[in-house]
């Protein structure tokens, strides 16, 4: 069959061309890729979120959140508006310039995500995604027990 090496190794060069894409595709809207994540991720919420839910949500530093905010609010795409639970935090919210880029590169990004799933049967991506949550699953349990310890 496969080495565990040999496929990991296509998975990470999978996952990196993957990013490589969206990165050249969202680039044309004028924002890196995970800036975009983030403007989608505020645009899709219910409620305003704040840079510390983004942190959280995405499990990266709050500085990381900090940069990506303070430079798609220099575009234009977000305003910041004091928490009212929380007079230290910002809530976040997409402006009118901030949707009309996502319309734009959302056609960009999902051309890429459906090249690389064209040919799959409705089965074959179901056993992926089953996989995928195994996976998941697999490196939960590792990281909540004292196998990584």
């Amino acid at each position: 069959m496969f080495e565990l090496e040999t496929v990991l190794r296509k998975f990470i060069s999978i996952d990196r061309q993957h990013k490589r894409l969206l990165e050249s595709q969202v680039k044309k809207g004028g924002m890196h890729r995970s800036q975009h994540r983030l403007l989608l991720h505020v645009y899709k919420s219910p409620t305003a979120p704040t840079q510390k839910d983004l942190a959280e949500f995405f499990d990266i530093s709050s500085a990381a959140v900090a940069r990506s905010c303070k430079a798609l609010e220099k575009q234009g795409y977000i305003s910041r508006s004091a928490d009212e639970k929380d007079s230290r935090a910002n809530c976040l919210t997409v402006t009118e310039a901030g949707v009309e880029i996502l319309e734009k590169t959302k056609s960009l990004v999902f051309k890429v995500d459906e090249k690389m799933f064209a040919g799959f049967s409705e089965e074959e991506f179901g056993q992926f995604f089953s996989c995928l949550e195994k996976m998941q699953k697999n490196l939960n349990e590792f990281e909540a027990g004292d196998e990584n310890k």
